[in-house]
């Protein structure tokens, strides 16, 4: 198996290709002239949104209407990805201005942005690819409909829900501290600690070495 990672302008926003036997998976896609050059001539089974923010969704409507496959998220994204305060597009370079890790928005005109996500996964739902076992696992905090995809019980797609150097936003809209220390933060520290983290901006790292506060305010 085969992972590759791409980063989005602007916010940095990671996209992973998977790759096994010519068929591939994908997190938060980003369709572009490297993803596509990584994917090739092979199939692309499904892809997953980690959760409704701009920075993660920006290619889902060309996805959509060229059918080039399926895409899946949570239910609760699928309700907040088309309103534009909710996915963040209408905040978006506002946003750019403050984030550590994204680039300055000047030059960048981003308009307000809605897309839809028929396909629905659910809490702790299992699904089989290529002899590989891809977990679901609803993360809140960050934003009403951020996922974990827990890939093998030993590869974590995070989102934007765990990072190594920066504390996990909680007061955007839809962000919520105490679901993610309810919920979210307590199922992070039952994974093994040398789970490796693929987040939604910047490097991979050891859930280990995760950001010593785990939240804002803490």
């Amino acid at each position: 198996m085969e992972i590759r990672r791409f980063s989005s302008r602007g916010f940095n926003a990671n996209s992973y290709v998977i790759g096994e036997n010519g068929h591939f998976l994908l997190i938060d896609p980003i369709l572009s002239v490297d993803t596509r050059k990584a994917i090739g001539t092979g199939i692309v089974d499904f892809a997953v949104l980690t959760h409704e923010h701009y920075d993660h969704i920006l290619s889902v409507n060309e996805i959509m209407e060229s059918k080039l496959f399926p895409v899946y998220c949570s239910k609760q994204a699928s309700q907040t990805m088309g309103d534009p305060r909710l996915n963040l597009s209408r905040y978006s370079e506002f946003l750019l201005n403050f984030i550590p890790f994204a680039e300055k928005s000047d030059g960048m005109n981003i308009e307000d942005y809605s897309c839809k996500c028929d396909n629905i996964l659910y809490d702790n739902e299992t699904i089989p690819w290529q002899g590989h076992r891809v977990f679901i696992k609803e993360t809140p905090g960050h934003s009403r409909g951020s996922i974990c995809v827990l890939l093998d019980g030993e590869k974590l797609f995070s989102g934007d829900s765990v990072f190594s150097t920066f504390e996990t936003a909680l007061r955007l809209p839809g962000g919520s501290q105490r679901d993610y220390c309810d919920i979210t933060l307590k199922w992070l520290d039952s994974l093994p600690p040398n789970t490796r983290v693929f987040p939604g901006h910047l490097d991979s790292f050891l859930l280990k070495d995760r950001y010593p506060s785990g939240y804002e305010g803490k």
